[in-house]
């Protein structure tokens, strides 16, 4: 059994168009799909579904409230009561995608800075 995680953008839907866009988004991987684009095509699968798979995004502060935001997973029972400041997607305007990267900068930065020290000991 094998399965990806692929992310899905759209354009502006509102959340009762969301399943329908992801669906056209993703029929032409369909797995029952009659048609080859190509001789190397491998990407098929039988089945989709909205999840989170445990990686949240950052609300921007001030659009907790948007109600484009995405915050249901399909695969999580009992669904995940998830604080306002996060979400499993949404608009890119209204997603603070540069804060796991900043908290990610910090890591490594102090990474890099403990391994200089370490490695500059006699």
């Amino acid at each position: 059994m094998g399965k990806q995680r692929i992310t899905v953008c759209l354009p502006p839907v509102g959340p009762a168009g969301l399943k329908q866009a992801i669906g056209q988004a993703m029929a032409p991987f369909w797995y029952d799909r009659e048609d080859r684009p190509n001789s190397d095509w491998v990407g098929e699968w039988s089945y989709w579904f909205v999840s989170g798979a445990g990686c949240l995004f950052d609300v921007l502060p001030g659009h907790e409230d948007d109600p484009r935001l995405v915050r249901y997973d399909h695969w999580t029972e009992p669904p995940e009561d998830l604080p306002p400041s996060r979400c499993h997607g949404g608009p890119r305007g209204i997603l603070a995608l540069d804060t796991p990267r900043a908290a990610e900068a910090r890591r490594a930065t102090g990474t890099w800075t403990a391994y200089r020290a370490f490695a500059g000991r006699s």
